[in-house]
């Protein structure tokens, strides 16, 4: 068997952020301007973002069947992208504290191509279960950061962009069907993930995505369907996930007013061997129940369906260690939800409720006020 394909995308983004404080002005004629109009109206902060990526892709995969139990899957994908954005920013209340101009306009452009592989295995070790080893490359495209280069926000001409990020993933599992009822799948994994793409904040505040050295990813993972009765479906699904730097890195940039005072660039973020990486738990787990009961309403046959749902997110961090000014610890939390449908082949009637235990499950933010 053999498949080949071209893909092709080209999306455009145009975005305005603006920051307001609220009666500015009033504060300003009272504090600074002892009654003179200031000038500088409530906005405190604009950007603006244009940017557009193009995407090309060609793709293939040929699947040979060795026996009638083993068979052998290649494939590769070859890929252009190239991404151009023009940002701007200005900071009327600043400009107008400073008497200066610290607004800023500057425009990145970049482009990359790559091609990466696939290969997959697998053996039937009877009807009812399967073997099987992948190895696959994978591949996230570079972009650019809507950091300023001048003003009191400077950040230094580095991280106006960064670069893409590869992968290398490797995983053996066993699939398969246990008495007509069950159906299983479970996987043993290793990713080495080179350049990983992070977000951060630079020293002055300003949200921006960088790139560290090695990450090693090492895991599990199972997934379980059962068939208890002819009436009675449950789901359960569990990850184990252990994520940490393996090289360590430290970055560099201009802290707040750097130009303003002639300040010298500062430690930024630093990440050390063993950091756990952000946002990702090291125990996640996912359970489901239905039970349906046949029902006849009038002449109409139906079902009732009694719907159960559980998620289980483990504690995390929101960076990779407390030097981040972005740092806080995440708690872990299960969040339950169910429903109850009475539903034929041609209507159906849902009463579901969301978060039953109205659990505040915190997943991400900035600022380690959190």
């Amino acid at each position: 068997s053999w498949i080949v394909g071209a893909f092709y995308a080209d999306f455009e983004l145009d975005s305005l952020s603006e920051e307001f404080t609220p009666e500015w002005e009033e504060f300003a004629i009272d504090f600074f301007f002892t009654g003179t109009e200031p000038g500088a109206s409530d906005l405190e902060y604009e950007e603006k973002l244009e940017s557009e990526t193009e995407e090309t892709a060609i793709f293939g995969e040929i699947g040979y069947q060795i026996t009638n139990e083993w068979q052998v899957t290649v494939g590769a994908r070859w890929f252009n992208f190239d991404d151009e954005a023009e940002n701007s920013f200005r900071t009327p209340i600043a400009d107008r504290l400073f008497g200066a101009d610290f607004s800023f306009a500057g425009s990145n452009d970049t482009d990359d191509d790559d091609t990466i592989l696939k290969f997959n295995t697998s053996y039937d070790l009877n009807e009812n279960h399967t073997v099987y080893f992948t190895w696959a490359e994978g591949f996230r495209r570079g972009g650019a950061n809507s950091v300023p280069l001048g003003g009191p926000f400077a950040s230094l001409p580095q991280y106006q962009t960064y670069q893409p990020d590869e992968v290398t993933n490797y995983e053996v599992g066993l699939k398969g069907t246990i008495a007509d009822r069950i159906q299983y799948s479970t996987a043993v994994y290793f990713i080495e993930w080179d350049d990983f793409q992070f977000e951060d904040v630079n020293p002055s505040g300003f949200p921006l995505v960088l790139n560290g050295s090695k990450v090693e990813s090492k895991g599990f993972e199972l997934e379980v369907q059962a068939d208890v009765t002819d009436q009675l479906s449950v789901n359960f699904g569990y990850a184990y996930t252990d994520a940490e730097v393996e090289e360590a890195l430290s970055v560099e940039d201009l802290p707040f007013g750097a130009l303003l005072f002639s300040l010298p660039p500062e430690a930024g973020t630093s990440l050390a061997k063993g950091d756990r990486v952000q946002n990702v738990p090291e125990h996640s787990v996912t359970a489901s129940a239905n039970y349906i009961q046949p029902v006849t309403l009038g002449s109409r046959d139906m079902d009732l369906v009694f719907h159960v749902d559980t998620s289980y997110r483990g504690e995390t961090n929101s960076a990779f260690n407390a030097g981040s000014a972005n740092y806080f610890e995440m708690d872990d939390f299960w969040l339950w939800n169910g429903s109850v449908s009475l539903e034929n082949e041609s209507w159906g009637l849902d009463l579901f409720v969301q978060n039953i235990g109205n659990e505040e499950g915190i997943t991400g933010g900035q600022g380690s006020a959190l």
